[in-house]
């Protein structure tokens, strides 16, 4: 029997910070706390973390805002390699067309050579935010064309002795990576984090595995997982069993997680609308009008929304998060599902406060005996739009 698997996400960001960056008042300097505090909290995670016996450390990629001072999540991956004792490495995610995809391959492969025990799960992804585009000077149109031809040579740089590419953006010679990686299946390690159906598509015609931060429902996400499943059955693959991040917050008593958690994703969730829908801001003179205009347009079906994504979330006592853990890892059969705890206002004493929490009392124990192999109905799902049609008599 496989157990499940669980990690942390580390996300530093300043979510206090956003008038100044709003404002353009970018000399004045981060007042709130220092870029170098933000990161000592996240290695103070990654080796709690590490000490407590979590499988896994997962980081994205953001640029040049307060959402995300995490420009390169495979760098950060080495440093962790060479901090921690056991925990393996993630990424969630790679944006790729922020990149030649060359670097990327070499990035992975020299992560393998200097950590080949550490397992490794690389999250890839688009990136939809057109700011970040726009200060990597990388064209957002072409977006889709640049993630699928990374993805190609990524996978043939990877497993190839050599290899060559002719593409719509990129032409490269015949040539061998080097360092070549230590594992030979490391391209398997690559998901991807799908936001639309033709990622899904595109993804799992690549043999890409499955990535999600989890904003939707068992339903959907099951939806999602059997789409990406058809297309790498139909070209050979076996069906694989997705990787979730949820947001996580354990505490004594199931009213103070909640109510701590209620606070910290509001806080999350207003982020996220600074981060991704900066265009909104041209409609206000100051960064206080945009948060008064944006929450004057607040409606019932928003609260609803925000209620429905809180309730599908991880928070109580210890117990109570791993009952529902278990229940997530039911409903859509993950191998792994690792937790977003330093988010909104959060501070790094109540995020260490919460994997300590979690894994106490043999809680991580507990974790990894939840049966994990591939439910029925996921392969089921997986190759029934692969099957024949049946031939009318």
């Amino acid at each position: 029997m496989r157990g499940l698997e669980t990690g942390i996400v580390t996300h530093p960001t300043v979510h206090a910070d956003w008038d100044r960056y709003f404002e353009r008042r970018l000399g004045r300097g981060n007042r709130y706390v220092p870029d170098s505090r933000v990161w000592e909290d996240m290695i103070n995670l990654v080796v709690r973390a590490d000490d407590l016996g979590y499988d896994f450390v997962f980081a994205p990629e953001h640029h040049v805002s307060p959402y995300g001072l995490s420009p390169d999540p495979l760098q950060w991956m080495t440093y962790v390699a060479g901090r921690t004792r056991r925990i393996n490495l993630g990424t969630s995610v790679v944006v790729l067309p922020w990149h030649h995809p060359l670097r990327v391959a070499e990035q992975m492969s020299l992560l393998d050579n200097v950590a080949p025990g550490r397992r490794k799960l690389f999250g890839v992804a688009r990136g939809v935010a057109p700011f970040e585009y726009a200060a990597l000077q990388v064209p957002y149109d072409d977006r889709r064309a640049r993630f699928d031809e990374s993805v190609d040579i990524i996978k043939l740089a990877l497993t190839e002795d050599s290899f060559s590419y002719d593409g719509e953006i990129f032409t490269l010679p015949e040539m061998t990576l080097r360092p070549q990686p230590v594992n030979r299946e490391l391209a398997d390690s690559l998901l991807v984090a799908a936001t639309s159906d033709e990622t899904l598509v595109e993804g799992g015609k690549r043999g890409l595995g499955l990535l999600y931060a989890g904003q939707k429902s068992t339903d959907f996400i099951r939806t999602d997982l059997a789409a990406l499943n058809t297309e790498r059955t139909q070209r050979g693959w076996e069906p694989v069993q997705p990787v979730l991040l949820v947001w996580m917050v354990c505490a004594s008593s199931e009213q103070a997680a909640y109510e701590r958690f209620v606070q910290a994703i509001g806080v999350h969730l207003f982020e996220l609308t600074n981060n991704y829908a900066q265009a909104m801001w041209d409609e206000s003179p100051t960064y206080a009008d945009f948060v008064t205009n944006l929450r004057g347009r607040s409606t019932t079906e928003d609260h609803a929304k925000v209620q429905a994504f809180i309730d599908k979330q991880v928070w109580g006592t210890p117990a109570q998060c791993l009952e529902k853990v278990r229940a997530i890892q039911e409903g859509t059969g993950a191998s792994n599902i690792s937790f977003q705890i330093q988010f909104g206002d959060l501070t790094n004493t109540e995020a260490l406060d919460t994997i300590t929490a979690f894994a106490g009392d043999r809680g991580l124990d507990k974790l990894h005996s939840i049966p994990a192999d591939p439910p029925d109905w996921l392969i089921e799902d997986a190759y029934a739009a692969s099957a024949p049609a049946a031939v009318a008599r």
